[in-house]
């Protein structure tokens, strides 16, 4: 029989077939490219023949898509929202505001350049239209819609917004009062079901005036073309014109030359939410004026604030001196509206709105936020080395195959996830944030160790093991490779709901973080069903409770959290509630016994080192020697050992003496009469034999009889079975605990 070809050969040849055949999509790709680069060039060309005002103008027809009068969108309430664009300037500007906005004044006022960041606060809605009624199949004859529900739809009276800005240019020479300026914006409404929202607005900042104006742009909206038509004045209109006329040449040079790989380069949607069917959704136009900072100027002219604030970036840039004070936060006022669905929506904040209500939006500048994210996430770092501290005295207490079979691996497991998703999750944001990399990493590696401590200590005690324990190391290998596939399934599966609806992303999260939180859960359940207790030591079990709670109270708790959470105090509430009945149920299993809550038919048999001990009828001894167990109809044998040399000694009513022969103490155990467990018993009998049977629960916790009827303090027996699963005086194997 003739050798058949190496698997190799095999797959080279189909790895060349599939390398080398043609695209079929690429003639298709290329003729949409050249569709697209048609309509852009002849939108910049129509801005650039266009002058201010004729967007408005019943004379001049600006033929860009949906500004044509027949596409129907409400630009009659673009003068509306730019006055009041205005009067929010000249609040915050003060009497220079008319020459600043249209480029005669000479003051200049003390607002950043630069304004990479993030700034988020709370809407209002102060005007609404019945909704969008768009001829769609005309605006947009080349696109089809697979639902007639519009996103991005504002329909409550408020709501929150977070913008985070990210600038394209930093003063190019030949324009160095615009910026091109990119925003990412996060808007929800304040309902039941909290519509949440993201979508990208590309913009200009006008460096001097400290105004910023941005749009959306899409198959059905020619934003970025028609952006200085936005603008407020004729100067900054020649500003913005100037500014896109290099930068969409530019930016259409790099599709063609495929550069940019992107037919729609200033698409409003957030890279990597591509939606999966095609909805409509509503368009934006955004002001913000940026509020003049609490500085002090070098001298009160253009020139002086200028260098002002050039030293004071340059300084945030490239700090060359430790400040223990932070860069003051970015204030703006926003307004924006909505040309096809017609909404209008203005930002909290006087002269309209109280302080206490709302104070437009405010945040930290980038270089600050990453000051304050170095020092939050130190003290992170404290708190996974202060797990990592109770995990190691967890395990040189749980040394013993005794000791650790007590242990649930789930929920071992379960904090394993939690400091594997803090791993992965530091180390992707690591490699997104340049700035604070270094302590990023440093931490996901203190959450690295966290997670694999517990399988290192496992191979280092298996290390001289017989082939039967290596056939059980080869099991947890097994379990070791499906917790890490299940972690990076439930990572992925978590970068993939940040693409759902915000109503179905709260449901992931609320149920992930409560199953997290569930760690003790399978603490529990292996307590009742081994029937045994203090698997864990409780310093452990209340400082893991703790510190795992630390960063969520950090989160929900904290308005100024790096991750811009709003605080959820009844999420808190209901979250340390839950861990607080676990820990109460492991306290309950310590001290009341592992199955007080569970019904006898639904857990296994097992041996209760903690029974009731009841005198022998016929005058036997007790625990070795007489009838131990409460209900037991076996016989017992007598024993000859030390522990039962004073068993007939009593020092009160329903109590006996025992020795341990552990320690060589006394042991003194409540013993219920004979008598009071017949039916034939008196009634003085009975009451004693209840007292003792509804009051003895505690006291019972501090004797221990072995299955061989030998009995010793807990402390002493415990501690010995610690190391071997032997009777001190017998040698007869024990139960495990």
């Amino acid at each position: 029989m003739a050798n058949s070809p190496p698997p190799f050969l095999f797959l080279l040849v189909i790895f060349l077939f599939l390398y080398l055949s043609p695209d079929p999509q690429a003639p298709i790709a290329s003729r949409k490219l050249d569709r697209v680069l048609d309509h852009e060039r002849h939108a910049l060309d129509t801005l650039n023949n266009s002058t201010f005002g004729d967007l408005l103008d019943d004379q001049h027809t600006l033929n860009l898509t949906g500004l044509r009068k027949d596409h129907g969108f409400h630009w009659d309430l673009l003068d509306p929202v730019r006055d009041r664009a205005r009067d929010q300037a000249g609040y915050v500007l003060g009497e220079d505001t008319v020459g600043l906005i249209d480029g005669s004044s000479d003051r200049r006022p003390l607002v950043y350049h630069n304004v990479t960041g993030f700034v988020q606060g709370t809407w209002r809605s102060t005007k609404t239209y019945a909704g969008p009624h768009l001829n769609l199949s005309a605006i947009t004859p080349h696109g089809t819609y697979s639902s007639e529900e519009w996103t991005r739809n504002v329909t409550s009276a408020a709501g929150d917004i977070r913008i985070h800005f990210g600038e394209k240019d930093h003063g190019e020479p030949w324009n160095t009062t615009a910026r091109r300026l990119v925003a990412r914006v996060t808007i929800g409404e304040d309902t039941a079901y909290g519509n949440w929202w993201d979508m990208r607005l590309h913009g200009y900042h006008l460096e001097d005036s400290g105004t910023i104006v941005l749009t959306t742009t899409s198959e059905k909206f020619d934003g970025i073309f028609a952006l200085p038509h936005f603008s407020l004045s004729k100067h900054a209109f020649t500003l913005g014109q100037e500014l896109l006329n290099r930068t969409l040449n530019a930016t259409m040079e790099k599709q063609k030359s495929g550069e940019i790989d992107d037919f729609s380069p200033w698409s409003s949607v957030v890279e990597g939410e591509q939606e999966l069917f095609s909805l409509p959704h509503c368009e934006y136009v955004m002001y913000l004026q940026q509020h003049p900072l609490p500085l002090h100027p070098l001298e009160s002219s253009a020139v002086g604030n200028g260098l002002a604030m050039k030293f004071f970036e340059d300084e945030l840039r490239n700090p060359y001196r430790i400040s223990p004070k932070l860069p003051p936060e970015m204030v703006m006022s926003m307004v924006a509206f909505s040309p096809d669905c017609g909404f209008v929506i203005e930002s909290n904040g006087p002269p309209d709105v109280s302080p206490q209500e709302g104070k437009h939006l405010v945040g930290p500048k980038t270089e600050a936020y990453a000051i304050v994210a170095r020092r939050h996430i130190i003290l992170f770092a404290l708190v996974i080395g202060s797990q990592l501290v109770l995990l190691v005295r967890q395990m040189k207490e749980a040394s013993t195959p005794s000791t650790r079979s007590r242990i649930s691996f789930y929920t071992i497991a379960l904090l394993a996830l939690g400091d594997g998703f803090t791993l992965l999750g530091f180390a992707f944001v690591g490699m997104s944030y340049e700035a604070i990399t270094l302590i990023l990493l440093a931490t996901a590696y203190v959450a690295f160790l966290s997670a694999v401590f517990f399988e290192i200590a496992e191979n280092e005690n298996n290390a001289n093991t017989t082939d039967n324990e290596r056939s059980s190391r080869y099991g947890f290998g097994t379990v070791y490779f499906r917790f890490y596939l299940l972690l990076f399934g439930l990572v992925f599966l978590s970068l993939h709901a940040t693409t759902w609806p915000s109503s179905l992303q709260a449901v992931y999260s609320t149920l992930l973080i409560f199953t997290y939180f569930s760690f003790w859960t399978p603490q529990i359940y292996r307590n009742a069903m081994r029937n045994c207790r203090r698997a864990l030591r409780w310093d452990y079990v209340a400082g893991q409770s703790v510190l795992r709670l630390l960063p969520f109270y950090y989160l929900f708790a904290y308005p100024g959290n790096i991750l811009l959470l709003k605080p959820d105090l009844t999420f808190l509430a209901a979250l340390t509630g839950w861990v607080w009945l676990q820990v109460c149920a492991l306290l309950s299993q310590e001290h009341l016994g592992p199955r007080f809550f569970v019904r006898e038919s639904w857990v296994p048999p097992a041996y209760d080192y903690h029974p009731v001990l009841r005198a022998d009828e016929e005058g036997a001894c007790l625990p070795s020697g007489g009838k131990v167990l409460a209900g037991e109809d076996s016989g017992l044998a007598n024993s000859s050992s030390p522990s039962a040399s004073k068993a007939g000694e009593s020092r009160d009513k329903g109590k006996k003496v025992f020795d341990c022969a552990i320690c060589m103490q006394d042991l003194e155990v409540p013993v219920v009469p004979a008598a009071g467990l017949s039916s034939g018993g008196d009634a003085d009998g009975g009451s004693a034999a209840a007292a003792a049977l509804s009051g003895g629960l505690l006291a019972r916790r501090a004797y221990m009889v072995t299955p061989c009827r030998h009995i010793f303090h807990s402390v002493c027996l415990e501690g010995w079975m610690r190391y071997r699963l032997q009777c001190p005086i017998c040698r007869e194997t024990l139960p495990p605990l």
